[in-house]
């Protein structure tokens, strides 16, 4: 049976995250208690498509890059913002 995954809803919940009166800590704890459940809930038995982890993984970061700059390695991002904001981590 196939993760059904609504990923329209999870960029609307990032997209909303953006906004600038949102502090970046509250930005992490939206992300963390309202994108990455809905995206790995059923991590035990089904993953999301790589396309799926990508897109979300973008997201992430265009609402992020108030942060950080878009050319930031991935390293660096992990390091300064937290292993847990990345989608690739959390999966793992």
């Amino acid at each position: 049976m196939p993760l059904r995954l609504n990923l329209h809803k999870l960029q609307v919940r990032l997209r909303h995250t953006a906004n600038p009166a949102f502090a970046f800590e509250v930005r992490r704890q939206v992300i963390r208690s309202l994108v990455f459940p809905a995206l790995f809930w059923a991590a035990g038995v089904a993953m999301p498509s790589l396309a799926n982890l990508d897109a979300i993984r973008q997201s992430i970061a265009a609402v992020l890059r108030v942060s950080l700059t878009h050319e930031a390695p991935r390293v660096l991002v992990g390091q300064v913002l937290g292993w847990t904001l990345d989608v690739n981590w959390v999966a793992d």
